[in-house]
């Protein structure tokens, strides 16, 4: 894979795919990190004199302008982290712009590419058509590398393409979570279904030396008439990791923020499919922290309780303490659980928190994403 770092690009015409799929409400922008994680690319081609296009979506406008998904409010953020260097906004096919006032002006933003249905089709029209006034292409879009796209995949056969510095640092630490180097190796895996991540957990059953499930999907894993209790069976019985399930959790027979709730031991609830879990209980996490301090590497993906209702978004906060203060290699995945790390402001205590929330999925589970397979 070619990259930026290792790259001398000087006075070119760069098209940078990033993602600036941010979180908003109220047209304001609730997590402004997917934006931050870009700033040391764009930073290093100005540095260098390029001229910048820059090309992102914004949620699912199903190709048509949708003024609630306009990247305005976060070109204007952008700036603010750039010295207010000012970010123009043009629309395709790029405003009649002309190479010449193109190479006159240091950086435009291409209004929301999903606004145009050509781009998730893969269009290699649209893919030529973005790539008319670039010399170079550089994606630094993690996040959206496992979609096959026109600015993301197809425009890499019109121009020599190259990996931004978040792309690799992505890939680097995502390959290091493999290595060697570690001798034990933990998974905690939360989520409300065990369909949704059996591909997670079938691939890191192979290759880490524990798994502990959190969540609701530890239900598919205690209670025999579960629907989901043939999977997490079959998960048990191939896996070479241990698989912990924690043992006493929150129970409610209703799943709402106010129902009634107590203390259960998972063994009590094996045919009892009218309870429904909420949260890891605190009588948990003193063997959870055996693990956590004899491992050496970390990968969370998931909250292990409903986290957004208040009664059950202890466990996760007691798992954010419990990591904090670890001394083994922690790394975040999935958007949710970003999510949390940064509205806890606790990213600095973490080795990686990965701007990735699907593709990050996606190289856990060991598939190929194609945004990064077009750059190698």
């Amino acid at each position: 894979m070619k990259t930026l770092s290792e790259s001398e690009i000087y006075n070119k015409n760069i098209f940078l795919r990033v993602d600036l799929n941010v979180p908003m409400m109220n047209s304001k922008i609730r997590d402004e990190s997917k934006i931050t994680s870009v700033i040391p690319t764009i930073k290093h081609l100005i540095k260098n004199n390029n001229r910048i296009i820059i090309c992102s979506h914004l949620g699912r406008p199903k190709g048509s302008y949708d003024k609630n998904l306009s990247l305005e409010p976060i070109a204007k953020r952008l700036s603010k982290f750039l010295e207010n260097i000012e970010i123009k906004m043009i629309n395709l096919p790029f405003d009649n712009l002309s190479k010449d006032e193109f190479q006159s002006y240091n950086i435009y933003m291409l209004e929301n590419i999903r606004f145009d249905s050509r781009e998730e089709l893969n269009s290699e029209t649209l893919s030529n058509e973005l790539s008319k006034f670039a010399d170079i292409y550089i994606n630094d879009a993690f996040a959206s590398s496992h979609r096959k796209h026109a600015s993301t995949y197809g425009i890499t056969k019109f121009l020599p393409s190259y990996a931004g510095f978040l792309i690799e640092k992505e890939i680097n630490s995502l390959n290091e979570l493999f290595s060697k180097k570690f001798s034990k190796k933990l998974a905690i895996v939360g989520g409300a279904k065990v369909s949704d991540k059996i591909q997670l957990i079938n691939n890191l059953s192979k290759k880490l030396d524990f798994i502990l499930v959190g969540g609701g999907m530890i239900s598919a894993f205690v209670q025999k008439n579960h629907p989901d209790y043939k999977f997490a069976e079959e998960i048990v019985i191939n896996s070479k990791a241990k698989i912990i399930i924690p043992e006493y959790v929150l129970g409610g027979n209703e799943f709402n923020q106010n129902t009634k709730y107590k203390i259960i031991n998972t063994v009590d609830i094996e045919d009892n499919l009218n309870i429904n879990i909420l949260d890891i209980a605190e009588k948990s996490f003193e063997k959870i922290s055996d693990y956590i301090s004899s491992s050496d590497m970390i990968i969370w993906n998931g909250p292990v309780g409903v986290f957004e209702w208040e009664n059950f978004s202890h466990g996760t906060l007691r798992l954010i303490e419990l990591l904090k203060n670890t001394k083994a290699k922690t790394f975040i995945g999935g958007g949710s659980t970003a999510e949390i790390i940064h509205n806890t402001s606790t990213e600095k205590f973490f080795t990686h928190v990965s701007t990735g929330g699907g593709a990050t999925l996606e190289f856990l589970e060991g598939k190929e994403l194609p945004g990064i397979k077009a750059l190698l």
